[in-house]
């Protein structure tokens, strides 16, 4: 099952351990990043990722950027992926960058999108039925998966 991770996803482990719904998260988040290590789950990674991830906490890039290396496929900004942006924040009314993460979901042809993000999780119907892409967070994911 191919999956796109959003940033958040890569951070979590990493945060702070100050609330219960944090702490599943983070849980989460560590199943499936060992499901990706374990060839069980595949994962895409994009360029909009990788500056999210270059522009973190210095100490968490350390830890995060290595994970990228677990993405089985890399999705480049092209204009195409650009126009596809635009049409999910013109639909959905979702941020720019966060419309780029969507994009590069979409065009790598990912069948679900994690994120701890509950704005993005929220707009699962709107991005669902316009872009055939599943939105959902890690608890959910792995709740309902595994």
């Amino acid at each position: 099952m191919l999956i796109y991770a959003d940033t958040n996803i890569y951070s979590r482990p990493f945060d702070e351990r100050s609330h219960s719904r944090i702490i599943l998260e983070i849980e989460s988040c560590l199943i499936i990043l060992e499901s990706v290590k374990r060839g069980k789950l595949s994962c895409l990674s994009s360029d909009i990722l990788k500056l999210e991830i270059e522009r973190t906490n210095p100490l968490k890039k350390i830890y995060i950027k290595p994970l990228l290396n677990l993405c089985k496929e890399h999705i480049s900004q092209t204009n195409k992926i650009i126009r596809l942006a635009d049409d999910v924040y013109e639909k959905c009314n979702i941020a720019p960058r966060d419309s780029l993460h969507i994009a590069s979901a979409v065009f790598g042809k990912a069948k679900y999108f994690l994120t701890c993000d509950d704005a993005l999780v929220k707009k699962q119907d709107c991005i669902e039925k316009n872009f055939f892409l599943k939105v959902i967070n890690p608890i959910q994911f792995i709740s309902n998966l595994f």
